[in-house]
């Protein structure tokens, strides 16, 4: 909701400021008609009544000229709109998932990128934190499309969405990674504050009341950035200690080496 009252309020701006821009432009053309008109056809003794023709036809012709400049500039701005949005569409399909309207996979490793490397570059300032990698996975989802179709599966993906979304922080970054599976990126954190949150968000999907299949828990597997670390190597030590939660019991967190 909060995008589309955002892209709504955009638009309005563009539209405003098109409108005024071509009323501007319209203003400055009847000044700049008008003083030519006083120089070249009503000469200098009627300078007192200089910006109102009194030529009727000479009057409609500059009202006509003012529409044309108003609908060219509605035109302009719908255009714009319309370009604008297209291009917002585009973006999202590149960078969003398609059902939960969270980032996807490809866009969740290029933020873990940034965060490595913004890492290593201060990794000498006191303080520091690191990012931490959070991996959860929705328990027994097979079984839940199985017994309650697709579509509810589907709603129970959106709803996870939601919940973890609400209960993050916004520097934080969510995204879906997998059919049933999503990762959080726990920016500037270190040990302890992951481990906080990946028992916020298990305790809050397990406390969730779901439409339609009531109750969902997630196994979590966290792993926080180190100097050494690659890419491939932060997100497997994550996997692999997702994988731990899954072989011992499930609807728990476990952390890595």
């Amino acid at each position: 909701m909060e995008a589309v009252h955002t892209d709504a309020s955009s638009n309005a701006t563009i539209m405003l400021k098109v409108i005024i821009g071509a009323l501007v432009a319209a203003a400055l053309f009847w000044i700049i008609e008008s003083f030519v008109d006083v120089l070249f056809v009503y000469q200098h003794d009627e300078m007192h009544n200089w910006l109102i023709p009194h030529d009727t036809n000479m009057l409609l012709h500059r009202i006509l000229v003012i529409i044309l400049f108003l609908a060219f500039g509605t035109v302009n701005g719908l255009a714009t709109i319309k370009r604008r949005r297209l291009e917002m569409q585009l973006r999202e399909r590149d960078e969003l998932d398609s059902l939960t309207r969270i980032y996807n996979r490809r866009m969740a490793l290029t933020f873990l990128e940034k965060e490595m490397h913004r890492s290593k570059r201060y990794k000498e300032k006191i303080g520091r934190k690191d990012p931490a990698v959070i991996m959860f996975a929705i328990d027994h989802f097979k079984k839940v499309n199985g017994k309650y179709g697709h579509n509810i599966g589907d709603l129970v993906l959106t709803s996870v969405s939601e919940v973890v979304k609400n209960n993050i922080r916004n520097a934080d970054i969510l995204a879906r990674f997998g059919e049933e599976d999503f990762m959080i990126i726990a920016t500037e954190t270190n040990m302890e504050g992951a481990k906080i949150l990946a028992e916020k968000v298990r305790h809050t999907i397990e406390q969730h009341n779901f439409e339609v299949v009531e109750r969902v828990t997630v196994s979590i597997g966290l792993s926080v950035y180190k100097n050494d670390d690659t890419l491939d190597y932060l997100m497997k030590r994550a996997n692999k200690a997702l994988y731990n939660a899954k072989k011992a019991g499930r609807n728990r967190v476990e952390v890595s080496d």
